[in-house]
Order: structure tokens, then C-alpha cells, then sequence
């Protein structure tokens, strides 16, 4: 592989807190000669930003721009001078951690030894309509992607939105991701936590902005008038809706009551209002057998909620889909259907699942209906926006309600910010 490698940071303030601890990390962390340049784009800086790069000789560059210009454009501007065959993308907030020495470009680069692989990173979510895209905190990608399909797209104001939207054309012209070092990195808490050597709180610049939320509804709904529909489009099955509503009978599906169900004792992120929820539903209505998947099998309160199922006195099938090895859980790939499983449950509890798997969720609820009963239940709970509710509602047509009128107020409802994520769906499901 070769090692040219540029690494583009833009920055806009916060020198002391961010971008300084930044650049520190990178020079301990990695072997500047194997670098051809680092390229740090200081865009309305009013700090020692300046002096301070200039200050550092090769192979830090300085760009310098008196006026804020947002994200793209001054990524847009380190991609165009930049020389090498990958173009790293770092956020002015993160810090490397220890490591062997310059172990983290290489594992960034070395993915790019199979031709196909137009993108790297350690942090891959689902956006807008379930597709997946990097988090550009930190990102590779090769040179060549940008002489296909252009720059950043810049009407994306400020930050947000530009990296799906890039990932998205990336992808369509047939170029694959590699996320590093593993699959099981994600975000918690407002924080990135995987096998990857860097901290990254995120953030800390654009929160400074009064009107961030409405520069967030604006530019994802340049993404939703896009690409709402692309995980529609990437689906390998196809679906006749009247099989569907012939199938099963919608019980429930709404936005939580979030002041009535909030229980603490839960303690961890949207807990607190989902277990209660599954509770009410399946207790003294007759189920016995119950298979109880979930993304975090591992989490203290996840086994006090199985404690409970089976205090209550369910027959209960645990499993874990979030691919971690859990000891006594069954690592299950809620993707494919498993035969084994056909009706086998009065009940099929898939609690904070979706929004984790990178997939058509239409077909993951498939899979899971296929282990329920007749007259039996499929208990869905999940995170909004991550999952795409007009798609259910396209091949439910179950009546859902209008999204923009329930959200309106809803974090007002939030009782303890320290609990949960802003927006949680509850779906039930009869067969």
C-alpha cells in the first residue's frame, strides 16, 4: 500500500480545548514521514490558531480563512489542495489515543488494498431511510471517489447532513465501506465508543450555534427529500401488501407516553421507558413462551428485565443482535430467518433493535413475525428518527400517525434528561 496519505482538519475556534490537544495526539501517535500532509483549515479563528500551526513545520499546512464558511466548504478547500491517493477527514475535537505507533492511519489505509473500497472509518450508522453512511469525524477515502462524484456537497449549511449525502452517491456508484476495526463501535451518550484508538465527544463547535436545531430540520430534510426511500431501493425482497394485511392485525403504534411510563430503575438510556411498556403489554395477557431479543444483551439492565420475565414466570428464549459474545445469550442475526424458530413464541420482544441493524427493516420484522404464533405478538420498540416510519407505514398501511404533528413538543416531555433518546416508537404487532 502506498503511504500517500493526507489528513484535512477544519477548524473553527476552540484552540486550547480542541484543535491543540488534537494536533498533540496526532504528533504522538503517528510517524509524520510516513505523512505527506496535514492540512488544518482554520475558517473565522479568532484564537492562537494561526500562530500555533505555523509554528509546527512539516507536515502541517495552514489554510487560512478570515470568515467562517461551515463544514463542507472548508473541507471542500483541504480536498483541493491536497496531493495524496487518500484524503483523512479529522474533527478538530477528537484525540488519539495510545496505541502502537501510527497504528491508526494504517488501520484506515489498509482496507484500500482491495480496489473496490472507496471508504473507511470506525463509526457507521443508519440514516435517513436506513441507509448506512460514516460519521465524517474521522473518515478515509480515497482520492479517486472525489474525481468521480465530486466534492461535499455545500448547500448542506454549516455541518450535518453531508456525510450521508456523500455516502449515499459513494455507494451508488458501486464503492464499498470498510469500518475499522470492527462492526460493533457506536454512539452513547454523545460520545463515540468502539475498538478504534480515538476519543471523540463531538459537537463542541456546532452546539455553540443558537439556531443549530433548525440548521439540523434543514438539512436533513434536503436528505429525506432525496433519499427517504433508499433502503427501499437497496432491498433484495419484494413485498405484496395485501399478503401483508391479510397477515396481521396493527395493536399499537405510537410515540411513548413518556411522563406515564418512565421508570428509573432502568437506569440506562431509553430503558426507562421501554421496559415498562413491554410489561404492560405481555403480562396477564395469557403468554407463556417468549423470545426476548434485544441490541445490548450485555448491559446490567437488560438482565434485571430478563430477572423480571422470569420472576413473572414467562418461559424465556434470550438472544443478542448486536453481535457482541454475550455470555449465555444466543448471538442471533435478526437478518435471517431462522427456520427453527417458525412459531415457536406467544411472544417475540424486539426492544432497541432496529436502529442498530443496517438492513430493509421491513424484512428484519418479517423474520420475526415468522417465530410468532397465531394470535400471538410481535412487541417492537426503537428510536426516531433512526428508523424509517413512513416505510412501515407503505407496506403496514397501518395508519400511522403524522410524524412532524406527534414530534411537535415531545422532548418538552422528556422528564430527566439524563434518560433516553428524544423520540421513542412503540409497535405492536398481532399475527
Amino acid at each position: 500500500m502506498s503511504d500517500s496519505v493526507s489528513v484535512i482538519i477544519p477548524t473553527y475556534n476552540h484552540f486550547e480545548d480542541a484543535l491543540k490537544p488534537c494536533i498533540e495526539s496526532i504528533m504522538l501517535h503517528t510517524d509524520l514521514n510516513r505523512i505527506d500532509e496535514i492540512i488544518v483549515v482554520a475558517n473565522g479563528c479568532t484564537d492562537g490558531t494561526r500562530e500555533y500551526v505555523e509554528s509546527l513545520g512539516r507536515p502541517f499546512t495552514l489554510l487560512w480563512y478570515d470568515d467562517p464558511l461551515g463544514y463542507a466548504v472548508s473541507v471542500n478547500n483541504g480536498i483541493k489542495h491536497s496531493k495524496s491517493d487518500y484524503v483523512i477527514l479529522l474533527n478538530n475535537d477528537t484525540v488519539l489515543l495510545s496505541q502502537e505507533k501510527h497504528s491508526w492511519i494504517d488501520m484506515l489505509i489498509s482496507p484500500f488494498a482491495d480496489g473496490a473500497v472507496g471508504m473507511t472509518g470506525p463509526s457507521r450508522i443508519t440514516g435517513v431511510g436506513g441507509f448506512e453512511f460514516f460519521i465524517f469525524f474521522c473518515v478515509a477515502i480515497a482520492k479517486k471517489v472525489f474525481d468521480e462524484i465530486g466534492l461535499l456537497d455545500e448547500s448542506f449549511v454549516v455541518g450535518s447532513g453531508e456525510d450521508t449525502d456523500f455516502c449515499y452517491k459513494a455507494a451508488c456508484r458501486g464503492y464499498k465501506f470498510v469500518m475499522i476495526p470492527d462492526e460493533s463501535a457506536q454512539y452513547r451518550d454523545g460520545m463515540f465508543i468502539g475498538g478504534f484508538p480515538i476519543w471523540h465527544p463531538g459537537g463542541r463547535t456546532v452546539h455553540e450555534f443558537e439556531n443549530w436545531n433548525d440548521i439540523m430540520k434543514r438539512n436533513g430534510s434536503i436528505l429525506v427529500e432525496r433519499y427517504g426511500n433508499i433502503d427501499l431501493i437497496r432491498s433484495e425482497r419484494t413485498y405484496d401488501e395485501a399478503q401483508y394485511s391479510s397477515r396481521f392485525k396493527i395493536l399499537d403504534f405510537s410515540f411513548f407516553d413518556r411522563l406515564d411510563l418512565c421508570d428509573k430503575k432502568w437506569k440506562e438510556w431509553s430503558r426507562c421507558y421501554e421496559y415498562p411498556y413491554v410489561l404492560r403489554l405481555i403480562n396477564g395477557n395469557g403468554y407463556k413462551k417468549i423470545h426476548n431479543t434485544a441490541c445490548g444483551g450485555m448491559l446490567e439492565t437488560h438482565r434485571m428485565f430478563i430477572e423480571e420475565l422470569i420472576n413473572i414466570g414467562f418461559d424465556v428464549t434470550n438472544s443478542d443482535v448486536s453481535y457482541y459474545n454475550v455470555p449465555n445469550f444466543v448471538n442471533y442475526d435478526v437478518r435471517e430467518r431462522r427456520p427453527d424458530l417458525s412459531g415457536r413464541f406467544d411472544a417475540v420482544l424486539c426492544i432497541s433493535s432496529l436502529e442498530h441493524i443496517n438492513e430493509n427493516h421491513v424484512i428484519i420484522i418479517d423474520n420475526l413475525l415468522d417465530q410468532v404464533k397465531d394470535g400471538g405478538v410481535l412487541i417492537i420498540t426503537f428510536d426516531y428518527p433512526d428508523v424509517n416510519l413512513k416505510q412501515l407505514e407503505e407496506y403496514f398501511s397501518c395508519g400511522c400517525m403524522d410524524v412532524t404533528d406527534k414530534l411537535n413538543g415531545l422532548n418538552s416531555l422528556m422528564p430527566d434528561n439524563a434518560y433516553g433518546h428524544l423520540n421513542i416508537v412503540g409497535l405492536v404487532i398481532e399475527k
